[in-house]
């Protein structure tokens, strides 16, 4: 072979080898690169699904809040229809003491609406200028905590553990009726709030009370609140067989609470 073209080819094949390295590089970034950018892919992939579920969780805790506040605005709203309707038979139970004789003045019963009693009961003035006094209605005497006989009385007082600028409140009594019959004898021991009222219905007594007129609320520690009585229809029942449950207050600030928690009773 002629040495001219030995070299030629010689070139020509070192030419090839460098192109071939050269090339090799390129496909090896290339390579490396698809893999970095597969690693990227993952990783987004990997974010887009947590944030899917982050955000499916938090419907689903939109959702839940949605019906937890549904379900609260349904319970106010009947709330505030028993509250319109005592306050009606509160406002006819006023008009019928300003109307009748003291001497005939009782207690109205289960669903009474009644000024609170003090020593004597003040009520509102009339038209005329002229206070009336009703009488005081007589309470059944405690009798303990123990079990109880049937025919007993039982008087129960309300606590509070604290008060602040509440301008009224309601709270349910729920009880067995094969155990007690609810009496009536309401009495509010909060000179601020001296409108109170109860509503009967199968389960439960809903008492109510409110300030009238502008004004603060009532506020303190170790409140007494009110006082109610029952009659032990059953030998071995006892107070504790009553339960005291959704109390809410409204401040004289207009706030509504619902929920309150530290309010007990005894007798």
């Amino acid at each position: 072979m002629p040495k001219k073209t030995f070299i030629v080819i010689s070139v020509s094949a070192g030419v090839l080898l460098l192109a071939s390295w050269a090339f090799s590089l390129v496909l090896l970034a290339e390579i490396n690169g698809l893999k970095s950018g597969s690693g990227v892919m993952e990783s987004r992939m990997e974010d887009i699904s947590r944030a899917y579920e982050e955000g499916r969780d938090a419907r689903a805790a939109a959702e839940k809040d949605a019906y937890a506040a549904t379900a609260r605005a349904e319970k106010l709203a009947l709330d505030m229809e028993a509250l319109k309707a005592g306050m009606a038979a509160m406002a006819e139970e006023i008009a019928a003491l300003r109307q009748s004789p003291p001497a005939t003045r009782k207690s109205a019963g289960a669903d009474a609406v009644t000024i609170a009693e003090t020593e004597p009961t003040a009520l509102a003035a009339s038209p005329d200028g002229a206070g009336e006094t009703a009488e005081p209605v007589e309470a059944p005497e405690p009798i303990g905590t123990g079990a109880l006989k049937a025919g007993d009385p039982l008087r129960l007082t309300v606590t509070a553990a604290e008060l602040k600028n509440v301008y009224g409140y309601q709270f349910e009594l729920r009880y067995d009726k094969s155990k007690f019959k609810y009496e009536g004898g309401l009495k509010s021991l909060l000179p601020d709030l001296s409108v109170i009222f109860a509503r009967e219905t199968d389960a439960y007594v809903l008492v109510g009370c409110t300030a009238t007129g502008e004004g603060v609320g009532a506020s303190g520690a170790d409140k007494e609140i009110c006082q109610i009585s029952f009659t032990a229809l059953a030998d071995g029942v006892a107070p504790g067989d009553i339960s005291l449950t959704g109390v809410n207050t409204v401040g004289a600030d207009t706030k509504y609470t619902e929920g309150v928690g530290g309010w007990s009773f005894h007798s």
